[in-house]
C-alpha cells in the first residue's frame, strides 16, 4: 500500500516523524483488515530514482554564513536540529546554535535568524 502524503510547510524532522508514525500505524491496521486483497494486488516497489541520504555528521552541522541563505540554513535546522544541533565557528570557536527561530519581515520575505549559542 502506498500513499502520497504532502509535508506540512515548516514542519521539522522530528514533527514529521510524529505525523508519519501514525499514519503508518494506520496504513498497517488497513492492510491487516483487508491482507487476502492486498495479497492479490501486490506488487515491489520499482528501485528505479531510490537515493540514499548521507549519515549525520558533524559537517553536515556546520553553517557556512557566507555560502547559505537564511533559509537554507533553517531548512538545515528543521531537518536535522533535533538529531544534531547547527553548529558554527566564532572567534575560532566551536559554537552549538540553538534554539533558532526566524522572522518575517512585513511581505518582504526577509529572513532574520536568532538563536542562543552554547
Amino acid at each position: 500500500m502506498q500513499e502520497e502524503f504532502p509535508v506540512p510547510s515548516r514542519c521539522t524532522a522530528k514533527e514529521l516523524e510524529g505525523i508519519l508514525c501514525k499514519k503508518g500505524a494506520e496504513m498497517v491496521i488497513s492492510v491487516l483488515k483487508n491482507l487476502p486483497r492486498c495479497l492479490e494486488n501486490k506488487r515491489e516497489q520499482s528501485k528505479d530514482g531510490v537515493t540514499f541520504a548521507p549519515k549525520l555528521s558533524p559537517v553536515i552541522s556546520c553553517v557556512r554564513w557566507e555560502e547559505q541563505t537564511p533559509t537554507q540554513i533553517m531548512q538545515l535546522e528543521r531537518a536535522i536540529g533535533a538529531s544534531l544541533p547547527l553548529q558554527t565557528l566564532w572567534m575560532g570557536t566551536v559554537v552549538k546554535l540553538l534554539d533558532l527561530w526566524t522572522f518575517l519581515i512585513s511581505q518582504t520575505l526577509q529572513v532574520y535568524l536568532c538563536y542562543n549559542c552554547r
